[in-house]
């Protein structure tokens, strides 16, 4: 796998070339990369007509700058994944999200579950009574059928920890780390997996509602979040405010007060009384007292 040269090098070369470009040219990710050169006025932001470029004032400095900051490209290196190939590119293993490459999903049951692989079928039941867990790699065409219902679970101490929840569990439960990835819902909305129900157990805040209506959207009303009982109460005694501090979980908030989801809308009108998120921990809360005054 042969890198593609850096786009921010090309600007680079482009505007040393020329001495000033469109400021419109320099993406967020640019500005980031050159912030030295415009904290040191190397690089400055003028007014031209009715726009603004950015001028390159110390041709020599910047040159240095290019050339120290970038000296990979000119490298004869290859990469075997997406993640050394950004190493190569931007130093960063994390330089772009890795769509296309293979993901480790974990997986647990309580009952026998078998999922269907290239090479046969596993126990997914079997495998968790024996070692507590059983994992698959999952990427592009990669035969893999687990059989459901599912549960996406966010964070690891609620897959870990689900029978205390739901002591006679007959799902499948699987790890989705976070948001679901693109792959794992490409996976859940093919062949067979088609016929799967779904929970997502996300956290009851924007960014996992927000999820679980993102999942829905692509598999449609098979695709459904728990609601316990108690719900409420365990809003009146952990809603945490923190969870809607961040500028983007309030945005977000205020664009998922249009959607029409009963569920989500249950959440929402927790999140508003009780001016605060739950993390999804708390459905391992029981016996919950009234709230307090």
């Amino acid at each position: 796998m042969t890198p593609e040269i850096n786009p921010v090098l090309l600007l680079c070369r482009e505007l040393l070339a020329q001495g000033q470009l469109p400021a419109s040219r320099f993406s967020v990710r640019t500005q980031k990369a050159l912030a030295t050169m415009f904290d040191s006025s190397r690089l400055v932001r003028r007014r031209s007509g009715h726009g603004f470029v950015v001028v390159v004032e110390d041709v020599p400095a910047f040159q240095a700058f290019v050339d120290r900051t970038f000296k990979r490209a000119s490298l004869p290196l290859a990469a075997t994944t997406a993640g050394a190939l950004n190493l190569i590119k931007w130093a960063d293993t994390k330089g772009s999200r890795r769509e296309g490459q293979s993901e480790c999903m974990l997986a647990r049951a309580f009952t026998p579950k078998v999922a269907i692989t290239a090479t046969g079928p596993i126990d997914i039941g079997a495998l968790t009574s024996d070692a507590g867990v059983a994992g698959f790699r999952l990427d592009q065409g990669r035969a893999l059928m687990i059989p459901g219902p599912l549960v996406l679970i966010e964070n690891p101490e609620l897959f870990w920890n689900w029978e205390a929840y739901e002591p006679t569990c007959p799902f499948t439960l699987i790890f989705k780390s976070g948001n679901a990835s693109n792959a794992l819902i490409e996976w859940l909305a093919t062949g067979p997996m088609q016929e799967a129900d779904l929970i997502v157990a996300a956290d009851y805040d924007p960014t996992g509602i927000g999820d679980y209506l993102r999942i829905k959207r692509k598999l449609g009303e098979r695709v459904t979040i728990p609601l316990p009982e108690n719900l409420e109460d365990l809003f009146g005694f952990f809603a945490n405010r923190n969870l809607l501090k961040p500028v983007k979980s309030a945005e977000l908030l205020q664009r998922l007060r249009s959607e029409t989801d009963a569920s989500a809308q249950h959440v929402l009108k927790l999140i508003d009384k009780f001016r605060g998120g739950l993390e999804h921990e708390a459905l391992l809360i029981s016996n919950t007292p009234e709230p307090l005054p």
